[in-house]
């Protein structure tokens, strides 16, 4: 907490004329986010077809299912979505199919029957939704994942981002925590503006650099939106709304009826924001008031990359303000990124690490972005560039590696950075394929003005033959079948062509001092 605050001071006393240069380049950024955004403040059609979706299932499954209930969660419930063409996330209960799951966690029902229960009702639903193939389309049941899910596209949803209006969904069944962890995140976003906005800050820089997504080995967006959080937290922007000195000063006293409370016999209660506001339980640091985004987002890269102990620590936004040592989780790895789930947590019968699916490598190239991106925009805020260090002129928008079509913005940004984007059946394709080329150009334009190289990095994956021959290309130098299809210079007695045997055995015939001309030879080559 002290390495936290201790990065903010060092960035508050700017000049004017930097502070004016930071808050442009906030304005310029919130622009570029805001206009990929789905669920923008300024144009809420998209929130409109997203409740006419929800209606429509409903009703649809409603007279099915008696006493069902769905429910919105992801980004379209926090209002952190990113991107026009995201789909949306229904969460689905019903009410007998939760009693076979209660029946098989008491086993009293076996796993066959369980399992084959779970399956009927998820078959039960996609066929609901086909017969309705006016309103539905491309229907399909997923049933051997984590999580079933029913996948769809309603097509009178009116959605603005899409030539026909559709909307495509996903239904879950078993997911109600995935619900409350939405509406966790949407709480801390009502705390202060500017909390929100540096959640889509990390986000974006995250996506654009590809380290967002937990099937490649990365960091979820989830997880990233938990790192600023606790961030916040530690510099006293954001409260611990999971606290219970907090509960006890606000009087809040959740129903313990309430079924949100106790989602799968796990603690999942919090305050929310307009009971703490409307008691005036807590005030954020005073320091903090006038404080740039810019400047915030920089404390957040450098204390993620020099000054939190990842090695022997959690993250952890629920602990009121402690570290939690990682010797006493049981599942974690004591060497990467450990992030305990809000409520998932490492004391609970079913804990979850958020930063589980990263690896080695996912972490060494995460660290790098966080610190290569932490000194570029420290010397965009204080002035100071070293020698060599590409200029970032007036915003340093090379951090995200994003395009931008907004014709006044677009000198801001890196003209070589393409984001990749993945839609409909080629999603999970083009994954696979952009593992090969994730590394952002930062990262390979640092590598090269230092002179370092690292085999082992996503950037050079690929054999040492293949690494050596992109760094001689690079460099300028001959590859090897370059410098074999090079003619030597005259006089070093080797010949080029068909006749090279025959006038390599007159010029060794003919001259005592071949192989002392031979090694010249090598050596000018080389």
């Amino acid at each position: 907490k002290s390495n936290a605050l201790d990065v903010i001071p060092k960035l508050l006393n700017l000049d004017e004329d930097r502070v004016s240069e930071a808050l442009k380049h906030d304005k310029a950024m919130m622009r570029c986010i805001e206009a990929g955004r789905a669920c923008s403040s300024t144009d809420n059609s998209f929130s409109k077809a997203v409740t006419r979706l929800k209606d429509k299932l409903e009703f649809v499954l409603g007279k099915r299912f008696k006493g069902s209930r769905l429910e919105v969660y992801g980004s379209c419930l926090s209002d952190l979505s990113l991107g026009k063409a995201s789909d949306v996330d229904v969460s689905i209960h019903i009410p007998k199919l939760q009693a076979a799951k209660s029946q098989f966690e008491r086993g009293e029902l076996n796993a066959t029957k369980y399992a084959a229960e779970v399956k009927k009702y998820v078959f039960t639903v996609q066929k609901r939704l086909s017969d309705f193939g006016c309103h539905f389309s491309s229907t399909e049941a997923i049933t051997r994942a984590r999580v079933p899910v029913v996948k769809g596209c309603y097509l009178n949803a009116g959605n603005p981002h899409t030539v026909d209006g559709s909307l495509a969904f996903d239904i879950c069944f078993f997911n109600d925590i995935a619900v409350r962890n939405s509406t966790l995140l949407k709480e801390y976003t009502l705390v202060n503006p500017r909390a929100k906005n540096l959640m889509l800050m990390v986000k974006k820089w995250a996506k654009d650099h590809k380290v967002s997504s937990a099937v490649d080995d990365r960091l979820s967006s989830y997880a990233w939106v938990v790192l600023v959080i606790f961030y916040l937290q530690q510099i006293g922007m954001l409260p611990n709304l999971q606290s219970k000195d907090l509960m006890e000063k606000t009087g809040f006293k959740p129903d313990t009826s309430n079924p949100s409370y106790c989602i799968n016999a796990l603690d999942t209660i919090f305050v929310p924001w307009d009971f703490v506001r409307a008691s005036k339980a807590w005030y954020p640091r005073k320091q903090l008031k006038d404080v740039p985004l810019s400047v915030l987002l920089q404390g957040f890269f450098h204390y993620m990359a020099f000054d939190f102990p990842f090695a022997f620590y959690a993250a952890s936004i629920r602990t009121n303000f402690t570290l939690v040592p990682k010797p006493v989780i049981n599942k974690c790895s004591l060497s990467f990124f450990c992030i305990e789930d809000p409520f998932e947590t490492f004391e609970s019968h079913c804990p979850h690490d958020l930063g589980g699916p990263v690896n080695a490598e996912g972490q060494e190239e995460i660290l790098f972005l966080l610190s290569d991106s932490a000194k570029k925009l420290q010397s965009f805020l204080t002035s100071e560039q070293n020698d060599g260090d590409e200029p970032l002129g007036p915003c340093p928008m090379n951090l995200y590696g994003a395009n931008v079509k907004d014709d006044n913005l677009q000198s801001n940004f890196r003209e070589d950075t393409v984001v990749a984007t993945n839609k409909g059946k080629a999603k999970n394709k083009g994954r696979k394929q952009n593992r090969h080329q994730r590394t952002p150009h930062s990262r390979n334009d640092s590598k090269k003005q230092s002179g370092k190289s690292c085999l082992k990095s996503r950037a050079t994956r690929g054999s040492a033959a293949n690494y050596v021959k992109k760094i001689d290309q690079n460099r300028g130098n001959p590859t090897s079948k370059q410098r074999a299809a090079q003619k030597p210079p005259s006089g070093n007695g080797v010949n080029s062509g068909n006749s090279s045997g025959q006038s390599f055995s007159k010029q060794n015939e003919g001259d005592q001092n071949f192989g002392k001309k031979k090694g010249e030879g090598k050596k000018q080559l080389e």
